[in-house]
């Protein structure tokens, strides 16, 4: 497979020209610098944290955590979990690109280009390709950038650069938040009326260039009982009932009292029948996807 990623680091590490249309001098040069720096990077590992709003009543943010690691030209390896959620992992052995489900025990494969083409405005993103186009949809440069001021995380003083995008969400803002080293340190992505974050995603305990990762790091050999979920999803094709549960004969009968039950829910500990009616004549439960 060809390997398109140097060239472009190259060009970014050699030749970086920001549209007239930015008026903001200190935004243009500190996007400069961190497009400069991210380039030069061979390796990036951190912990990292996602977060986002509260998804229902009562409930609080959601949020994931877990570790980077990546190592030029395509090599990275990540892994996220939730309180009460399954672990998800995605590793690029430079060649294929693996995302691993553990609820399902399945893992599908992409191509290393498929996979890492876009992965948006997220500091992992930018650490591939350190362009201004990743600041907004991959594709285009954000509308305008501006230099909103410095912000302490995590005991660091960043610089906070907020981009308006032209991608098809209309006036979608994001926020990038700069080290000292022009490292991406955290990116706040905006609604186009929201004033708070719809996703953040941050970084801690950054590591760059550390000579010990190397791409044997980045191997993917399937746990024992996954399945490669485009076979599955063949099996499943050919034989339809195969497998799958009749639902229908363990529905409880209209009238009847529903069975007790407990369930976890997305920021950790459990959620019963019993409480959610305590006080209440009638209770609607909803039962949704998250991931």
């Amino acid at each position: 497979m060809r390997n398109r990623t140097v060239p472009i680091v190259l060009t970014a590490a050699m030749t970086i020209v920001l549209p007239a249309a930015y008026a903001d001098e200190k935004s243009d040069a500190i996007l400069k610098e961190a497009m400069a720096a991210s380039a030069r990077l061979k390796s990036l590992s951190a912990d990292m944290s996602v977060s986002g709003p509260a998804t229902g009543q009562g409930s609080k943010e959601m949020t994931l955590s877990g570790t980077f690691r990546a190592l030029r030209p395509n090599f990275i390896r990540f892994s996220m979990e939730m309180p009460g959620q399954e672990a998800m992992l995605v590793v690029c052995d430079g060649t294929t690109l693996f995302m691993q489900t553990q609820s399902e025990k399945t893992y599908s494969k992409k191509t290393a280009e498929e996979g890492m083409k876009n992965m948006g405005p997220t500091p992992f993103g930018f650490f591939f390709h350190p362009t201004l186009e990743q600041l907004n949809d991959g594709k285009t440069p954000p509308k305008t950038t501006k230099y909103i001021g410095q912000e302490t995380i995590d005991g660091i003083v960043t610089d906070v650069i907020e981009a308006t995008g032209t991608n098809t969400s209309g006036g979608q803002r994001v926020r990038f938040y700069f080290t000292p080293e022009r490292i991406m340190k955290r990116v706040d992505i905006f609604g186009a009326p929201n004033q708070t974050p719809q996703m953040s995603f941050t970084f801690k305990n950054i590591v760059t260039d550390d000579a010990a990762v190397t791409p044997a790091d980045f191997t993917y050999t399937p746990p024992a009982g996954f399945r490669d979920q485009a076979e599955v999803m063949k099996e499943q094709a050919a034989n339809p009932s195969r497998g799958v549960p009749d639902y229908m004969k363990n529905l409880v009968p209209v009238g009847k009292k529903a069975p007790a039950f407990s369930l976890p829910t997305p920021k950790g500990g459990t959620l019963s029948l019993a409480r959610a009616m305590k006080g209440r004549k009638a209770t609607i439960v909803n039962f949704w996807f998250y991931g």
